[in-house]
């Protein structure tokens, strides 16, 4: 948001567009913009860990079918599943 909507928004709310003001508000909007950021970093880290999982389970899947012993499907399972581990901050 423009200093220019700051002030007219405060001026529509009876408030003297100081610099003080203004300062402030763009302090609360810089705060609210890192907030939106994070919660999009927590949402896509969980839904990296989410596909993870589900193609792990399909190298669990793979191991457990007949004509695949001796594969590579459980330490495939297992690598990936240990980088969301990795991954975690």
């Amino acid at each position: 948001m423009t200093d220019a909507k700051l002030k007219k928004l405060a001026k529509e709310h009876n408030y003297d567009p100081t610099y003080e003001l203004i300062s402030f508000a763009r302090l609360v909007l810089i705060n609210a913009k890192i907030q939106d950021l994070k919660s999009v970093a927590i949402n896509t880290q969980l839904a990296i860990e989410k596909e993870r999982e589900a193609c792990a389970k399909l190298c669990d899947e793979l191991s457990d079918k007949d004509g695949f012993e001796g594969c590579y499907a459980d330490a495939c399972a297992q690598a990936i599943r240990a980088r969301s581990k990795n991954d975690r901050p």
